[in-house]
């Protein structure tokens, strides 16, 4: 009842509280909401959450980058809520939608190699030991050249991806961690996985909020939060098995 009705009308949200919308179809809304209670605690207030399923949705989720929600998405829950969480933020911040901000990152993640054996020695050294799988219309796509495109498999799900790995179809997949880490802690497999050093293959995640709400109290109470939170050390193990955020880091080719 109370989750329908701050749907309907967002701002029935009881004072003191942060209210955050969320995707069940994110891989990473353990986390999502595990930082969003820590931050509105820090912060003396109550995390409310409003819960969608970008999978069921008619708009549809992005999941060639592992976003969860597309732009259109993203643009119409910023009504329903203070803060959207578990958007994915390339480097630089190209890829904030217009007209929304980003909050501080609160873990950072990306795509990474996976192989039954060896995965060693970067993209170049995958190159040398056989096929490569990829996401269609991922960043990984961009990896390949005229010289090295025979390599390259490309699979249209995230399954049939993981599934060319089990199955030997390809030496090495290029896959969304998110995604693989859930799917390795409902079937564990023995596999090998390597992170990636190459361009748009590390993301911050971030909320998302309106430009004009730069000065929300709710959001400046979360960035602020954030920080503290890092500053504690206390973010690390909120957002393990992924990564804490540094300042100034970029995607260089291996």
């Amino acid at each position: 009842m109370l989750l329908a009705a701050a749907l309907l009308c967002p701002g029935l949200a009881h004072a003191g509280s942060i209210t955050f919308c969320v995707d069940k179809a994110n891989p990473m809304l353990p986390t999502d909401m595990a930082v969003a209670r820590a931050a509105a605690q820090k912060a003396g207030e109550v995390a409310v959450f409003i819960e969608r399923d970008s999978l069921k949705s008619e708009t549809g989720g992005d999941d060639d980058a592992g976003h969860g929600e597309n732009m259109k998405a993203i643009k119409a829950l910023v009504h329903n809520c203070d803060l959207v969480m578990g958007f994915p933020l390339e480097d630089g911040g190209g890829n904030v939608p217009a007209g929304l901000a980003a909050s501080r990152p609160y873990a950072r993640t990306g795509f990474v190699a996976v192989a039954q054996g060896d995965v060693s020695g970067g993209f170049k050294g995958l190159l040398h030991k056989g096929t490569i799988g990829v996401l269609n219309m991922s960043p990984a796509e961009t990896y390949f050249t005229t010289a090295t495109m025979a390599h390259e498999h490309v699979y249209y799900t995230n399954d049939q991806l993981l599934g060319a790995v089990l199955n030997g179809e390809v030496n090495t997949a290029l896959i969304w961690r998110p995604w693989l880490n859930q799917q390795l802690a409902a079937h564990p497999q023995s596999l090998h996985v390597a992170e990636l050093n190459m361009p748009y293959a590390n993301w911050n995640v971030v909320a998302l909020y309106p430009q004009s709400a730069q000065n929300k109290p709710e959001v400046r109470a979360f960035n602020k939060a954030i920080e503290a939170l890092a500053a504690s050390r206390q973010l690390g193990a909120l957002v393990k098995p992924y990564d804490v955020p540094a300042h100034g880091v970029s995607g260089m080719e291996e």
